[in-house]
């Protein structure tokens, strides 16, 4: 299962950088990065996961929280999106988008 990531630091002061990077250093996530895009403005980013466990990333990730504002969802390809719609199936995420259950 894929998994959208945004994160924003608490700080972006030199000290809460230099905190981070020891972190990530001592960090093994159990999921797989599959992309990373960090912002221009150096406040934050995106990065897109992959675990066979959904519940792999909630917790792979707690140990980011110390510096890190996370907002995690699973995500959906084309073809799985499309092929849930037409099955008529309810595929969470969508309800926010205009027109959607």
């Amino acid at each position: 299962m894929l998994f959208a990531a945004i994160y924003t630091p608490h700080s972006v002061t030199e000290e809460a950088q230099k905190r981070s990077l020891q972190l990530f250093m001592n960090w093994t996530p159990p999921f797989e990065f599959k992309a990373h895009y960090a912002r221009a403005d150096a406040n934050g980013g995106i990065a897109i996961l992959e675990a066979d466990d959904p519940q792999r990333h909630p917790r792979g990730s707690r140990a980011l929280h110390a510096v890190l504002r996370l907002r995690g969802r699973p995500r959906l390809g084309d073809r799985e999106r499309r092929s849930g719609l037409r099955e008529g199936e309810r595929v969470e995420g969508l309800r926010g988008l205009s027109g959607a259950p």
